[in-house]
């Protein structure tokens, strides 16, 4: 491995949850999040140039801004 690649696995993604995020979460808000997560996937195998601007957990489920 690289260096270079050392490094950029080195550096934490800061949209990433922590363990100590995913821990505060509740049942149903970790379901969304990881629903967000399978949903995000899908759509960029349709369509591998689509940008994702927004997708937080809000109260009645889940979203994406395209």
């Amino acid at each position: 491995m690289s260096e270079e690649n050392k490094n950029e696995q080195a550096q934490p993604n800061p949209e990433r949850k922590s363990l100590d995020d995913r821990a505060k979460m509740t049942e149903l808000e970790r379901i969304r999040h990881s629903c967000a997560h399978v949903m995000a996937t899908a759509i960029l195998r349709l369509w591998p140039d689509a940008q994702f601007a927004y997708g937080p957990p809000v109260e009645n489920g889940f979203y994406y801004d395209l």
